[in-house]
């Protein structure tokens, strides 16, 4: 799994995150406050894995903003910076540049080859010098907006998955929830004990 994937997986995260607080936690309130007697239920949320790729997500923009950054160095200091943490596993020794984040969902390897060179908005820079080269009030422009350091892919997914939740959180929402009924993608196979953990 590479960039796109991370990315995925992040907005899953989030969306879970978002479906555990309205069905789990405010089924509880509902349930206290007209008194119908619930067992102690432990929420599972998602906090940390959020956390963890949005600081992922920072160090990996870190990297793409040095002259020579790269996949090395970016493994290098997501090992050092979350070598401690319960989500994330690295190992030190391997030379293909590997971590794994446990999601909700499970445990998922990403190899960073292109992190760094996906990560970039060449596109957008190639733009930011057009305006400049080109139109009179290209320089105004330059000016207002200040120095250019990196316009980050994930960047600008974070900001546009944070506009999202906002939106939706505002309307009044209907999950489907998918089940996947095995790990073996057959038909007719049904795995209870997989279902079960699912529901």
């Amino acid at each position: 799994n590479s960039l796109e994937q991370l990315s995925i997986n992040y907005a899953n995260e989030i969306i879970q995150g978002l479906l555990n607080k309205m069905l789990i936690e405010e089924k509880v309130l509902l349930y206290k406050d007209e008194g119908i007697p619930i067992e102690n239920m432990d929420i599972v949320l998602n906090k940390e894995q959020i956390e963890l790729i949005e600081q992922i997500f920072i160090a990996l923009d870190e990297e793409c903003m040095l002259p020579r950054g790269n996949s090395k160095g970016f493994i290098e200091k997501i090992t050092a910076k979350f070598s401690d943490h319960i989500h994330f596993k690295t190992n030190k020794l391997s030379r293909d540049h590997q971590f794994q984040i446990n999601h909700y969902a499970g445990d998922i390897h990403y190899i960073v080859e292109d992190f760094c060179k996906k990560n970039i908005d060449r596109a957008h820079i190639e733009i930011d010098s057009f305006i400049t080269n080109h139109f009179e009030n290209g320089k105004k422009i330059k000016k207002t907006t200040g120095k250019l350091k990196i316009n980050s892919i994930t960047n600008q997914f974070r900001n546009q998955l944070a506009d999202f939740i906002q939106t939706i959180s505002s309307a009044e929402l209907y999950f489907i929830k998918c089940i996947k009924p095995n790990n073996n993608e057959k038909p007719m196979d049904f795995d209870n004990e997989l279902v079960s953990n699912q529901l």
